[in-house]
C-alpha cells in the first residue's frame, strides 16, 4: 500500500513539474527563449509567441514552417489564406520560421524583421507584403515593407539593430529541425505532417 502511494505521489510530482515547465516555455520572454532546450518532438508545439490566425477552438490547426524567400512558400501562403476565407470558423493557422534558402543570412534577416513587425501587432501585414515583394527582398525592402504597413519605423529599426527577435527565429528553426523539417514549405495538420495539397486539407474534417 505504501509502495503504491509513493508511486502515485511521484507521478503527481512529475505531472506538476511538466506542467510548470510547459507554462514557463509558453510565457518565456524572447531574450530567454534561446536558453530553453529543444527536446525530440513528434509534433509542433504552439507557443503564445507564434504568429497565429484563427481561434484555438477551431477544429483544424495548420502549422506551417516557411521561408520568406521560398517561392513555393509565397504560393502556399496565398492558398492558405484562400482556404481560411472559404472555411470561416474552421481553421487556426500557426506560422513557424524556418529560414533555409541560401544565402541563409538574408532569410534570417527577413524573418527577424517580420518578428519585429509582430512586436507592433502587424506580423501578418508584414508577412503579406514581404511575400508580395519576394523577388526584391533585401535590407531596403525590409524597411520599405515596414513603412508600407505603417510600423513605427524607429522602433522597427531598433528591434532590427538589437536583434531583439533573434531568439524567436532561432527557436522556431530549431524546432523544425527536431521535427525533421528539411525543406519549405512544410505543413502539419492537427499535429501530423501533411504531404497533400492545401486545397485537400479541409477534407481532413469531412
Amino acid at each position: 500500500m505504501l509502495f503504491i502511494l509513493l508511486i502515485s505521489a511521484s507521478g503527481i510530482l512529475w505531472v506538476w513539474r511538466t506542467q510548470q515547465n510547459n507554462e514557463r516555455a509558453r510565457w518565456m520572454p524572447a531574450k530567454e527563449m534561446q536558453n530553453v532546450p529543444i527536446v525530440s518532438l513528434t509534433e509542433p508545439s504552439i507557443l503564445v509567441s507564434d504568429p497565429t490566425q484563427g481561434a484555438q477552438t477551431h477544429p483544424l490547426t495548420i502549422v506551417e514552417f516557411a521561408d520568406f524567400r521560398c517561392p513555393h512558400c509565397a504560393e502556399t501562403a496565398q492558398n492558405l489564406q484562400k482556404l481560411m476565407a472559404d472555411n470561416p470558423g474552421k481553421i487556426r493557422l500557426v506560422w513557424k520560421d524556418f529560414p533555409i534558402i541560401p544565402p541563409r543570412e538574408a532569410s534570417i534577416k527577413a524573418h527577424q524583421a517580420a518578428r519585429c513587425a509582430q512586436m507592433q501587432g502587424k506580423f501578418w501585414e508584414y508577412h503579406d507584403d514581404l511575400f508580395a515583394h519576394q523577388n526584391t527582398i533585401a535590407e531596403a525592402q525590409l524597411l520599405a515593407s515596414a513603412i508600407t504597413i505603417g510600423l513605427n519605423v524607429d522602433q522597427f529599426q531598433t528591434c532590427i539593430a538589437n536583434a531583439t527577435a533573434k531568439p524567436l527565429v532561432e527557436r522556431s528553426s530549431a524546432e523544425g529541425q527536431n521535427l525533421g523539417v528539411d525543406g519549405t514549405p512544410t505543413i502539419f495538420v492537427n499535429g501530423k505532417k501533411w504531404d497533400g495539397s492545401v486545397a485537400d486539407i479541409i477534407n481532413y474534417i469531412k
